[in-house]
């Protein structure tokens, strides 16, 4: 289904007029391409600026559900941001609100990040340095839309496969320690 059908908005982020600096006391936070971590998806709260919040800006503040892409660089990636405190998108990203009645938040940020929407979006990007995906590619992709029941199924195996992986890392790094500190032990014997 066009993703355009999908979505209640899609609009760009929030233009800064000029850098921010502005500590916790302050009552927005702003969320720039800094602020994630290498993978991507997961923002780092003590990277986070924040600013004075000012009346034209509400209708930009975040709600619960929103998704945001990647709007600059060579990998556009999703996902929804989980702040206890109010929050705007830089113009760094897309925020897509999707219709609830027909799709999950976290179904939608999937779907972006998946091999055939990366493919789509590479295709899409346009720029030499600074490569952009325009807001009509975006709007234009066509992504699978099964039922909301096989929505969240799909989720969770996606939630359960990460909490393995990171279960095998975690595991590893273990081994890993258990190996050498016993190798040491050895040669200091």
């Amino acid at each position: 289904m066009i993703l355009q059908t999908l979505l209640a908005e899609l609009r760009s982020g929030y233009t800064l007029r000029q850098p921010v600096t502005g500590a916790a006391g302050d009552a927005l936070a702003v969320i720039q391409l800094r602020d994630l971590d290498e993978r991507g998806g997961q923002i780092e709260h003590r990277r986070l600026a924040f600013m004075a919040r000012k009346a034209p800006m509400e209708k930009q503040l975040l709600r619960p559900g929103d998704v945001l892409l990647t709007a600059k660089g060579r990998r556009n990636f999703a996902f929804q941001p989980q702040l206890p405190f109010a929050a705007l998108a830089s113009s760094a990203f897309y925020v897509l609100r999707p219709r609830g009645e027909l799709i999950l938040p976290g179904f939608l940020s999937w779907s972006l990040n998946q091999a055939a929407a990366q493919r789509y979006f590479e295709n899409h990007r346009a720029g030499t340095n600074t490569q952009n995906l325009s807001k009509k590619a975006v709007a234009a992709l066509d992504i699978p839309l099964p039922s909301k029941h096989k929505q969240a199924q799909v989720l969770r195996i996606d939630e359960l496969w990460h909490k393995q992986r990171s279960l095998e890392e975690a595991i590893q790094s273990r081994r890993s320690s258990l190996l050498y500190n016993r190798l040491n032990q050895y040669i200091h014997e």
